[in-house]
């Protein structure tokens, strides 16, 4: 099996933007080049909803196991996430019940520590 490294990409849920399957766990892994981080920015993001997420969640950890996303549910759009390995995690779950459309994240590979700097003249 060959990797193939690229410096952007999406990652949706099954189905995505049609409802995901119920009695689901999948998981994605976004791995890119050794020395770069990962910024995942969601750009939809529609899970059932419940006060502690206990029916359908995303969860996003890091290479190194770390959370990077807790359990997340519901409707409103996660933060910006940006990770401080190479790999991300994305779990996600859901039960027998309730169906939505899912979600969407676009992630791009960068190298730590690198910033916008606007120049003087």
């Amino acid at each position: 099996m060959e990797l193939i490294l690229l410096a952007t990409g999406e990652v949706t849920s099954p189905n995505y933007p049609d409802n995901y399957p119920n009695n689901l766990e999948k998981i994605e892994t976004i791995q890119v080049e050794q020395g770069l981080i990962l910024s995942l920015q969601f750009t939809a993001f529609d899970i059932e909803s419940h006060s502690t997420c206990d029916y359908d969640h995303l969860t996003i950890t890091d290479g190194d196991g770390t959370t990077l996303m807790e359990k997340s549910c519901g409707t409103t759009l996660p933060a910006d996430i940006t990770s401080t390995s190479n790999i991300v995690k994305l779990v996600f779950r859901t039960d027998g019940d309730v169906t939505r459309s899912g979600w969407s994240v676009s992630w791009s590979a960068n190298t730590p520590g690198e910033c916008q700097h606007l120049v003087d003249d």
